[in-house]
């Protein structure tokens, strides 16, 4: 029997060349296919991990961005969710900064003076600018009255104040110490009849007191979308800052007046003395 070995050995390493073949595509393959695996599985790790390293860094607008639908992208979700209310808390506690600095501002302004009529005029403005409204009163007692007879207002248009008069007994009846948002059937039980032919269905009024007695009080007037949500509150910071301001140009007209009848009682003194002289 007789082979011919050349056809055996080029069969041989045909199949050899074969192998070989089947064996580098096999390997390419599977370096291409663990390598899109791997990805597919590490990006929506690095993406989530991307987004939390910004919001750790404090860019709370940051968001993490994956198309995962498994725990990775429930994951994801939760960490947006927490930067959106970080994002929203941080944007409450600026404009709540912004408000008591406003606060603080305003009542500077309404101490930087003694003279009542002034300073009732910053209060107005000032009760309208962090509280809304359409418009704001500052009334506040003269010397030995009993009623609120001195007004001032901030709002559109002119209004004359003449004669307006609320009697503090009524204001202390409805309000006592209290800041409080009034409907309008209760303006007139408060001593706030004047303002009932004015525009609003609601009035924010906060008293003004030194060492429980009321010296005048704060009426922002308006519609109850108006106002400020923190309205009540801020209204009533407003109003102590206004009530010691109140109380310094009280004592300081009484000052005055002791200082008017002290010169008077001298040049009469003086006169009487040197008449018999």
């Amino acid at each position: 029997v007789e082979l011919n070995a050349a056809g055996l050995v080029e069969e041989v390493r045909f199949l050899w060349y074969v192998s070989m073949a089947i064996f580098i595509v096999g390997l390419l393959v599977s370096l291409v296919a663990s390598n899109l695996a791997s990805r597919w599985i590490t990006r929506p790790i690095v993406q989530l991990l991307g987004g939390v390293d910004e919001i750790a860094k404090g860019n709370l607008r940051a968001r993490v961005v994956t198309q995962s639908k498994n725990e990775l992208g429930a994951l994801a979700s939760a960490f947006n969710l927490m930067a959106k209310s970080l994002e929203a808390s941080q944007a409450r506690n600026e404009e709540q900064q912004s408000l008591l600095r406003g606060l603080h501002r305003l009542g500077s302004q309404v101490a930087s003076t003694l003279e009542l009529p002034h300073m009732l005029s910053t209060a107005a403005r000032g009760i309208r600018a962090i509280c809304g409204g359409e418009e704001a009163y500052a009334g506040a007692l003269g010397p030995r009255e009993k009623s609120v007879r001195t007004w001032a207002r901030s709002g559109p248009g002119d209004l004359s104040l003449t004669g307006w008069d609320t009697p503090v007994a009524l204001l202390e009846e409805v309000l006592g110490s209290e800041t409080r948002l009034l409907a309008r059937h209760e303006f007139a039980a408060a001593g706030l009849s004047h303002i009932l032919d004015r525009p609003g269905d609601y009035a924010l009024a906060a008293p003004l007191r030194v060492s429980d007695q009321t010296l005048g009080v704060l009426v922002a007037l308006g519609a109850r979308g108006q106002f400020h949500p923190e309205a009540v509150s801020l209204a009533a910071l407003f109003a102590r800052q206004v009530s010691a301001a109140v109380g310094n140009a009280r004592l300081y007209e009484q000052v005055r007046a002791v200082d008017r009848s002290k010169s008077e009682f001298l040049s009469i003194a003086s006169h009487e003395v040197r008449t018999p002289l």
